[in-house]
């Protein structure tokens, strides 16, 4: 027993008129339908992507400047509960926060390791020099 339909009869618009109703064709008759128009999707905070820079963070804490980087991990997680609470803007001025907390905290912490590598050398260079005398 066959229990499939035949597929509807599709409508073809033929003409457009300034009141909003369309001239519509069909198989079995022609008739008028208002057009329905429909618009772009909006975008939504699932659309947007915010960044939390929470790993970077966590980075900044062990292994570069850990009292920027707290400040930095601070506002990574408000970004977090503000993109939880659906307010985008909120989020991304707290996720530009943390960034700028992140960035700061990783140049000081290359410089400061830069710095305490130079000083180890020359320390260890004066040193061997003050053994041979």
């Amino acid at each position: 027993m066959n229990t499939h339909s035949l597929p509807p009869s599709y409508d073809i618009v033929t003409s457009n008129t300034p009141n909003g109703v369309a001239t519509v064709s069909s198989n079995q008759t022609q008739r008028e339908q208002p057009i329905v128009y429909i618009a772009p999707p909006i975008a939504t905070q699932n659309a947007v992507h915010v960044n939390t820079h929470l790993g970077w963070s966590i980075f900044n804490i062990l292994c570069c400047c850990p009292i920027l980087s707290c400040i930095a991990c601070f506002y990574s997680v408000r970004t977090d509960d503000a993109k939880s609470a659906g307010d985008l803007q909120n989020a991304l001025k707290n996720s530009e926060t943390a960034r700028i907390f992140n960035i700061i905290s990783t140049v000081l912490g290359v410089i400061s390791t830069i710095v305490l590598v130079l000083v180890l050398a020359i320390y260890s260079s004066t040193l061997k020099h003050t053994t041979r005398e």
